[in-house]
């Protein structure tokens, strides 16, 4: 990081990629103790659950607005003749 710019030493605390790199190096290298690993895996885990909500959250926004929660695949008769 000393020799980045200054806008990658501001967001650097905020990407995943930092933690997963923090807890391989505690790891390979057997460090101190375990505080960096369970620090790194908890923070990765948060990073994985705020993901899956706003995965979850974009779904469903997309799903009500597409077809009003009705698949395409619901009618496969039509979709049949189609490929006839």
């Amino acid at each position: 990081m000393e020799i980045t710019n200054h806008f990658y030493n501001v967001i650097h605390p905020f990407l995943p990629m930092t933690y997963s790199i923090l807890g391989l190096r505690e790891a390979i290298t057997s460090g101190l103790g375990t505080g960096q690993i369970v620090q790194s895996f908890f923070v990765l885990l948060a990073f994985i659950v705020v993901a899956l909500l706003l995965l979850w959250l974009g779904m469903n926004h997309l799903q009500k607005i597409g077809n009003g929660g009705r698949s395409q695949l619901d009618d496969n008769q039509k979709l049949q003749d189609v490929e006839k």
